[in-house]
């Protein structure tokens, strides 16, 4: 019973750390460029916000701010304002982020500093 309870404490404290890598990881500011078009969108991840604003040339398209919670290690539940969920998959490599939405496309950012 007490080999259980070393094991259990031990998970638990390897996936606190793992949640705390990417928490730190991911804070800060992230672009995102679409080719053969004008249209910029950033991501800026805050302690437990993200808001997202795309531009398209000089006109802002929208901003939008949603919470979000770090799940699984390296999985992220963004909530919207309006409560609409969605699930990520995030692997930040550097100053690379590639986000693997819940429709199976893939999204790449890269650190703004």
């Amino acid at each position: 019973m007490r080999k259980l309870f070393i094991v259990g404490v031990v998970a638990a404290i390897a996936l606190a750390s793992c949640q705390a890598g990417i928490q730190n990881q991911i804070k800060g500011k992230w672009q995102q460029t679409f080719e053969n078009s004008k249209q910029v969108c950033t991501e800026e991840y805050l302690e437990k916000y993200m808001t997202t604003t795309c531009i398209l040339g000089t006109e802002t398209l929208f901003t939008v701010t949603s919470s979000y919670e770090i799940v699984e290690g390296d999985r992220i539940v963004f909530t919207s304002s309006k409560g609409v969920k969605d699930v990520v998959g995030v692997k930040i490599i550097g100053d690379q982020m590639e986000q693997k939405l819940s429709n199976g496309n893939s999204v790449k950012l890269i650190r703004l500093k």
